[in-house]
């Protein structure tokens, strides 16, 4: 009977082990190099124009960035996105939100004179 307490004992050791915590938030900087990490974005670089800029930002702790357009003749509507390529909202409703915003990519041949 004690041989078997000490199997189920070994075995629940290793099953508890072995267990990791899956509710840790991934870290992640949106960066430079970021322009070539996240697909998203990277994709959303190639088809940019020299009207299309994106910017970094933090938003409820977590980085973010967001494209703009800064063509006159257009009527633009900006969306925030997370590391990993994931929606957040339209920069028109989290501006607010928003702190430390700083220039993350403009096009080489940019038309743009201000940034946000």
């Amino acid at each position: 009977m004690k041989r078997i307490y000490l199997i189920l004992t070994c075995a629940m050791l290793s099953v508890f082990a072995s267990c990791e915590d899956n509710n840790e938030t991934p870290e992640c900087d949106i960066n430079e190099s970021s322009t070539e990490e996240i697909s998203i974005l990277k994709q959303s670089i190639s088809e940019a124009d020299e009207y299309t800029y994106f910017m970094k930002a933090t938003y409820q702790g977590q980085p973010v960035y967001f494209n703009l357009n800064c063509d006159p003749l257009i009527d633009y509507q900006s969306n925030v996105y997370d590391c990993e390529g994931t929606f957040i909202g339209y920069t028109g409703e989290l501006a607010a939100e928003l702190s430390n915003v700083s220039l993350l990519w403009k096009h080489p041949q940019s038309k743009c004179t201000t940034f946000y």
